[in-house]
């Protein structure tokens, strides 16, 4: 029940912060839409996450082949993540994008 409950919590986590920032990639992703495209805050988090949710498929798919990946773990982690990345795409939707 412990293992469980860090699973939910630190996928949830995660996803917060994926939603919020945009993802990994939104440390680079995002200030180079905004600055150099000209996208605006909300479009550029946007396009990240979907960029975002391509990138890490192929990475996964790459190290489940190598055999690194526990599989069993994925079905508790992501109930987490759903709403993680459901609150703070909610919560980044609503601030300000010029503060």
């Amino acid at each position: 029940m412990r293992a469980k409950l860090a699973l939910l919590l630190s996928g949830m986590v995660a996803g917060l912060l994926s939603g919020i920032m945009g993802g990994g990639g939104g440390i680079v992703m995002v200030p180079v839409l905004v600055l150099v495209l000209g996208f605006d805050q909300h479009r550029a988090q946007g396009t990240s996450l979907l960029e975002w949710f391509l990138r890490p498929g192929w990475g996964a798919w790459t190290l489940k082949r190598m055999g690194n990946v526990e599989t069993r773990l994925l079905f508790r982690m992501v109930p987490g993540l759903f709403l993680g990345t459901f609150i703070g795409a909610s919560i980044a939707h609503l601030l300000d994008e010029d503060s």
